[in-house]
């Protein structure tokens, strides 16, 4: 089985792996209360490439507005329902929708629903992306648990992890 592994828009080339050199076999699982990430890769293959991620979201989570400068993400809605906001336009999406934001762009997304949302979230370059989340889980196992002081800490990450979360 192949994987076409998304791409930035400049880099006029198409990396196509087979699943098994893209996926962990172990996946490193990061912990945020409620809510948790498997990071599927980086690994060997795809270290600054991409990194994939399988997320879930508890009902009633939300990640504030932010934007990545230099990384490009993608979500698909593997199952229940997230809400997400581009700019200024709200939206739902569904099991089965793909969603591409390009870097620069500020988002917003949550779990509105009852039920836990599912996604896999794909980032190209994922380098930095792969380093947030280990040391997003690093805050909440150190203690750091209440939404807004979560939020402070992250808002003093190093550029080193390309997210800078900003006013709605």
């Amino acid at each position: 089985m192949l994987l076409l592994v998304p791409f930035c828009a400049t880099a006029q080339t198409v990396t196509i792996l087979p699943t098994d050199a893209m996926i962990n076999s172990s996946p490193e699982f990061v912990s945020l209360g409620e809510s948790s990430y498997a990071i599927l890769s980086p690994n060997e293959y795809s270290e600054e490439d991409m990194a994939i991620v399988r997320f879930h979201q508890a009902a009633g989570n939300q990640i504030d507005f932010h934007l990545h400068y230099d990384t490009e993400e993608f979500f698909y809605v593997i199952a229940g329902e997230m809400t997400m906001t581009i700019r200024d336009s709200t939206f739902t999406a569904k099991p089965g929708t793909l969603i591409h934001i390009p870097s620069g762009t500020p988002h917003k997304h949550g779990n509105q629903g009852r039920d836990e949302l599912e996604l896999l979230l794909m980032y190209t370059p994922g380098g930095k992306m792969a380093g947030l989340f280990r040391a997003w889980g690093n805050m909440v196992a150190s203690g750091v648990s209440d939404a807004e002081q979560l939020k402070k800490r992250l808002l003093e990450l190093p550029e080193e992890y390309d997210v800078e979360f900003i006013d709605e």
